[in-house]
């Protein structure tokens, strides 16, 4: 559910960085919870090692991107994306 819901939020955000970057946790919270809820049904640990994994990369992507995104916004002055 969190992923489609992600998956819809980054389809709709349309120009808009940091509502792309919230859509990504989203996503990326889905998986999480997908990995952990496949690790419990299984009685397997490495899912849930997978699920710590993802959320270590997520915090640091969340990091960098919003680094970039301030630095994009003293740049430009805004968060909108031209292509």
């Amino acid at each position: 559910m969190l992923l489609l819901s992600g998956l819809l939020g980054y389809i709709a955000s349309g120009r808009n960085a940091m509502s792309l970057l919230f859509s990504l946790e989203v996503m990326l919270a889905g998986v999480t919870l997908g990995f952990i809820d496949t690790s419990l049904d299984l009685d397997d640990a490495m899912g849930i090692i997978t699920a710590l994994f993802v959320l270590l990369l997520a915090g640091a992507e969340s990091a960098i991107g919003l680094a970039l995104l301030v630095s994009h916004y003293n740049l430009r002055g805004g968060v909108n994306l031209e292509l």
